[in-house]
Order: structure tokens, then C-alpha cells, then sequence
């Protein structure tokens, strides 16, 4: 029963079909029961199964060809064709777990870092050559200043 709960609450939260959050679908201000009723009715994936399962082979499109060899095995059958992250409702919906989210973070956090490193490297290379243009340069001027020829 808790095992039952758990799938309920889960449907309150995800679309059984595509697993996009509810929350997705409010930032987008989409409607999440239509969605979930219309554009990914478990009922009409089930039907979809049954039909093709009972639909005689020979007679399959390409799309039920597909869907039958993911089915076929009683006991072994796969989701691979459910639209898994993928809503039309939501054409830009990008899924990220919280893994992909945290490496996204570090990722932005090392650029920023890599940034700021360059930022200071870029400055102290700045003022070497400013040294080192001075060091050439003045004694340069020192000769010219003392020397009765014009340089």
C-alpha cells in the first residue's frame, strides 16, 4: 500500500509519461492536468499498447512496428518510446537531474575562477612590461640627455 501512496503522490507531482515536474509546467504557465489528461494520457498509452499487441503484425506502420518490439516480451517490456523529458507543451524544457545541476554550478564556478586568474595574470604581465619598457627605455633617454650628439 505505502508502495501505491508513493506512485499517487509521485503522479500529483510528475507526468507518469514524460516525468516533467508540475512545477515545470506552472513556470511555464501551462496547464499541468491538461497536459497529463490530453498530451500524455496513460490511458491512451495503455490503449495504444493493447491495440498494438492485438493488431495483427503484418498490418503494423512503422511507429506500432516500433512500439511492438518494445512490448512484446511479457514480463520484459520496455518504455524506451515513452517522451521521456519531452513535452510538446513544453518545446524548450531542458532536464537536468541534481547531479547535472551541481556539475553545471562547479563548471560556472571554475569559468568564473579561470576568469578572475586570467584577469590577474593579464595585470601582472601589464606591469612587467611596463618594468621592463622603463628599464630599456630610461637609460636610453639618459644617453640622449648626456650625449652632445642628437640621437
Amino acid at each position: 500500500k505505502s508502495h501505491l501512496d508513493n506512485v499517487e503522490k509521485d503522479e500529483e507531482k510528475n507526468c507518469f509519461i514524460c516525468s516533467i515536474p508540475r512545477t515545470e509546467f506552472q513556470k511555464n504557465k501551462k496547464d499541468f492536468q491538461k497536459h497529463v489528461k490530453e498530451e500524455h494520457s496513460i490511458w491512451d498509452y495503455i490503449r495504444f499498447i493493447i491495440h498494438v499487441k492485438d493488431h495483427p503484425q503484418n498490418e503494423h506502420n512503422a511507429l506500432e512496428k516500433y512500439v511492438y518490439e518494445q512490448v512484446k516480451d511479457e514480463g520484459n517490456e520496455s518504455i524506451d518510446f515513452f517522451p521521456l523529458h519531452r513535452a510538446k507543451s513544453l518545446p524548450h524544457y531542458k532536464y537536468q537531474d541534481s547531479a547535472t545541476e551541481e556539475q553545471s554550478t562547479q563548471l560556472q564556478q571554475a569559468s568564473e575562477e579561470h576568469r578572475r586568474q586570467g584577469l590577474v595574470v593579464r595585470h601582472e604581465v601589464a606591469c612587467q612590461t611596463e618594468d621592463i619598457r622603463h628599464s630599456v627605455v630610461s637609460p636610453i633617454e639618459d644617453i640622449r640627455e648626456e650625449s652632445p650628439f642628437e640621437l
